[in-house]
């Protein structure tokens, strides 16, 4: 079903499929209970909006009847109409959205885990391939700090992200058409680490995660607008 980082039925007697399936029940919280028609009932959702959300999301639905959904996907589903139901949100809105989210959760999960290949080759002079191995077996153990953590660090973010605009926009409410205080809409990149091959997504981690220990960083912008189109 789910191409990306997921496993495809056809990969269920590879070598390491048991270890496959111990990390994927661990990670997702629970079995893959559900196929798609399942799911439909289930959420009462429309099929249309659901593979567009897991399209959007990254993961797009290839095998939609196996038993690939878990009771949380579910659960995701439904908060996610529920949202742009009540926000009212057109299908180009929902899709940013959750194109944000898909793009973010894949750029972090491998930042992160190149990031904990590498310590754990210095730390225990390992090869790449013994170290990713180990890397396996303590990823379950941290899933839930590093879940706390992302929450934390988003919670923080917004935070911050919402008192600089209050600021800098109170009282500049005024006719749009000559609002010089709007933000530019960010595109064109929401999916291209995910569209790239294994190898080239391991490569931008293993910068990203170097650069972010060298200290060096993009220079600080100074408004909203010159943020969003610097990101």
């Amino acid at each position: 079903m789910l191409h990306n980082s997921e496993t495809s039925p056809a990969h269920h007697d590879a070598p390491g499929a048991d270890t496959a399936a111990r990390l994927d029940e661990t990670l997702l919280g629970g079995h893959r209970r559900y196929t798609l028609s399942q799911v439909l009932e289930l959420t009462g959702l429309d099929k249309q909006f659901v593979t567009r959300y897991w399209r959007w999301i990254g993961l797009p639905v290839t095998h939609p009847t196996e038993t690939w959904f878990t009771d949380a996907d579910v659960e995701a589903l439904k908060d996610a109409a529920a949202l742009f139901d009540a926000e009212q949100m057109d299908e180009r809105a929902q899709m940013t959205f959750v194109r944000s989210v898909g793009h973010t959760a894949d750029r972090l999960a491998l930042w992160q885990v190149e990031a904990l290949v590498e310590h754990l080759a210095r730390r225990y002079d390992l090869d790449e391939t013994s170290a990713r191995l180990l890397a396996l077996d303590r990823l379950p153990e941290m899933t839930e700090t590093l879940l706390g953590q992302l929450e934390h660090a988003w919670r923080r973010q917004l935070a911050a992200l919402t008192g600089r605009m209050a600021i800098e926009f109170a009282g500049s409410r005024g006719d749009d058409r000559n609002d010089s205080h709007q933000l530019p809409l960010v595109r064109g990149s929401a999916s291209r680490t995910s569209c790239r091959s294994p190898s080239a997504r391991r490569g931008w981690a293993r910068r990203s995660w170097r650069s972010s220990c060298s200290g060096s960083r993009p220079a600080r912008a100074t408004s909203s607008s010159t943020r969003a189109a610097a990101w």
